[in-house]
């Protein structure tokens, strides 16, 4: 029996699917490992702020920083925090070894890995629909 054009183009957009997805978690995998690591494993360093937000977000703004020479960014500060430090203020940030991924004290990584975890069974669940064959 052959198969219908609409079914074939629905294989096709699932096995598309399933590959972006694999593609999108495999260019993030390396930060978010790193995150977690960083919040069961990490040793606590003292960072420099280098440029605050000036505009007020609700999930936190991009926060620059300083460690051993190089600067950094991240979003990982909520707006509560922020607006207490200035420019030049020292922090405590927790760090895997020598991974450039840096996460506040008190961050919690697990909802994001438990989404990254979620988004590769999907991407491989999308993947072997566009594999499998209608049965006969």
């Amino acid at each position: 029996m052959q198969q219908s054009r609409f079914t074939l183009y629905m294989r096709k957009f699932y096995l598309i699917a399933g590959l972006l997805i694999l593609i999108v978690v495999a260019a993030t995998a390396k930060e978010k490992i790193y995150e977690y690591l960083a919040q069961v494993d990490g040793e606590v360093v003292v960072v420099k702020l280098t440029k605050l937000p000036e505009v007020r977000s609700r999930r936190g703004s991009w926060v620059d920083f300083e460690y051993k020479g190089k600067t950094f960014s991240t979003k990982r500060l909520p707006w509560s925090e922020i607006e207490q430090y200035e420019k030049g203020d020292q922090i405590p940030m927790k760090t895997y070894r020598d991974s450039e991924e840096f996460i506040p004290i008190g961050y919690s990584a697990k909802g994001e890995l438990f989404a990254f975890t979620i988004a590769v069974f999907v991407g491989i669940i999308c993947i072997y629909k566009g594999f499998k064959k209608e049965a006969e």
